[in-house]
C-alpha cells in the first residue's frame, strides 16, 4: 500500500466506503470482514466527507435546477425530472450540505 500515490489511495477507500453502504452491514462488521482496522476506517470516512464538502468548492447539479424566491422567504429548488425542495430559510449550513449529499448519491 505504501507504493499506492494519494488518489489512488483516496480512489481505493472512496470504493470501500461505497462497499460498506451498499453492505447492509454495520461499520465493526464491514471492518471485520474486510480486515480494516475500525479506526483507520473512519478518518477516512470522515476525510472523504470532509473533502467533499470542502469551503468554496461548489456542487454540480445535472439537468437544469433553479431556484427562486417567491412570496416565501424560503428558498425554492426546481429539479426538473424530480421535482421542488422548499429550503427554510433558517436552516442550518450543515442540514443544506447533507441534503445535498443526499440529492448527490441519489442520482
Amino acid at each position: 500500500m505504501q507504493n499506492q500515490s494519494r488518489e489512488e489511495r483516496e480512489a481505493l477507500w472512496k470504493e470501500r466506503i461505497v462497499r460498506f453502504e451498499q453492505s447492509g452491514l454495520s461499520i465493526k462488521k464491514f471492518c471485520e470482514k474486510e480486515h480494516i482496522p475500525l479506526s483507520t476506517f473512519n478518518w477516512w470516512r470522515k476525510k472523504l466527507k470532509e473533502k467533499a464538502y470542502a469551503p468554496g468548492g461548489f456542487v454540480e447539479l445535472s439537468g437544469k435546477a433553479e431556484i427562486s424566491r417567491f412570496e416565501s422567504k424560503n428558498f425554492i429548488l426546481h429539479l426538473p425530472g424530480i421535482g421542488t425542495l422548499e429550503i427554510p430559510q433558517e436552516s442550518s449550513l450543515s442540514c443544506v450540505k447533507e441534503l445535498v449529499r443526499v440529492l448527490l448519491e441519489a442520482r
